[in-house]
């Protein structure tokens, strides 16, 4: 990401068939990135924004949640409000996982 230039990175999720939940985890600042301010969020395929996590100092941005009825494709979007100026990485890593309990 670049977030001087307002990156933004978007990420079609297809839903697995019978699965009924998402599983979201990103990490940026907290693995050493430059990143600031990194976000994720989960819109259905009608772009209505459902679920979405910020890291902090000592979180990582995660989500639990219930797959929206009826859908079979999910947008992750990921964005970042700065860059630190110590810090030129501007990496993250993210981890989604479709499951029923």
């Amino acid at each position: 990401l670049a977030p001087a230039d307002g990156d933004q990175y978007y990420f079609s999720l297809a839903v697995p068939a019978g699965e009924t939940q998402v599983e979201v985890t990103c990490a940026a600042a907290r693995i050493g990135s430059g990143l600031q301010g990194f976000t994720f969020q989960l819109t259905k395929s009608d772009g209505t924004l459902f679920a979405s996590a910020p890291e902090s100092a000592t979180e990582s941005p995660y989500a639990d949640v219930a797959v929206p009825s009826g859908e079979t494709a999910l947008t992750l979007r990921l964005s970042a409000s700065g860059q630190s100026a110590d810090v030129s990485g501007a990496y993250y890593e993210c981890g989604v996982f479709f499951y029923t309990p």
